[in-house]
């Protein structure tokens, strides 16, 4: 696969590349503005993008259209696994911030809408993925309605790493 780690400020293009067959197509730390990708391609990995560093505010956001019209198909696992998010509260300004080790995993992206629920450290959030768009739903008290979401959700999964 590709692999791209970027400071802030600094983005790698990928033009018209095509991945295939790897554990990971595209993995970029550095969050959503590491990697700018147009007309590419992930196929057969077990994960197509894996994104360390996703940092959003709680509502809409545009986060993810950098990459959002790359192309997956048949990826295994996952067309999109993010570690090491952080949602900041609108009212307060407060970051929720994900456990260490944690990740969460969506497939369909970017074609479907996509949700899961995401553990972070100030109580569950739910984020729902639309093609280059995020949007962070912050939840109060993770014992009454974590669970709950969970099932609920068709798409939602929430993967342990630790």
């Amino acid at each position: 696969g590709v692999e791209v780690a970027a400071h802030s400020g600094d983005a790698a293009r990928l033009l018209r590349t095509l991945v295939r067959g790897c554990q990971v197509g595209l993995s970029l730390a550095g969050g959503a503005s590491a990697a700018i990708c147009e007309g590419c391609h992930v196929q057969r990995c077990a994960c197509g993008i894996a994104l360390t560093g996703l940092s959003v505010e709680e509502g809409w956001s545009e986060a993810l259209n950098s990459f959002s019209d790359v192309v997956m198909l048949d990826n295994t696992d996952a067309d999109l696994r993010i570690q090491g998010w952080s949602v900041k509260e609108k009212a307060s300004g407060v970051v929720r911030e994900a456990p260490p080790g944690e990740e969460v995993s969506v497939r369909g992206w970017p074609v479907e809408q996509c949700s899961v629920v995401a553990p972070t450290d100030r109580g569950p959030v739910v984020l729902l993925v639309k093609g280059g768009k995020v949007n962070a739903t912050l939840f109060e008290d993770e014992e009454e309605g974590g669970e709950d979401l969970r099932s609920d959700s068709e798409r939602a999964s929430t993967l342990g790493g630790g």
